[in-house]
């Protein structure tokens, strides 16, 4: 048995994660009663007292609250505004959040001078 911080931060509950994925799926953490979701599995979010995969479009891991994107799928990039977009710098696998190129695709290599992908 282990033990949680009640909602209103007064007293400590007990719960059960194993009786908690029972109940919910990919749920980590349930209320007392085992009726209530409280804390999903990395990578799923709560909404509506389930567990769900982040549904911001190209975002494979969002934040808790499911509106914005922390980690997008594979090709591509993060933006600015937690937006995943395609990557606008070509032959670039990866770039960072101020649009530089971190990592260039396969036979191409990265300029020191202007960070462009050269084959």
């Amino acid at each position: 048995m282990s033990y949680v911080l009640s909602d209103d931060k007064k007293s400590c509950e007990s719960y059960s994660s194993e009786t908690c994925g029972e109940t919910f799926t990919d749920c980590t953490l349930c209320s007392s009663d085992y009726s209530t979701c409280k804390r999903c599995a990395k990578g799923k979010i709560l909404k509506d007292n389930a567990c769900i995969d982040c549904a911001l479009d190209g975002c494979s891991v969002c934040n808790r609250t499911g509106d914005k994107c922390i980690k997008c799928n594979l090709g591509k990039q993060l933006s600015k505004t937690d937006e995943c977009i395609d990557p606008d710098i070509p032959n670039c696998s990866k770039v960072d959040k101020d649009n530089l190129c971190k990592k260039c695709e396969e036979g191409y290599a990265q300029d020191i001078n202007d960070g462009l992908c050269y084959s």
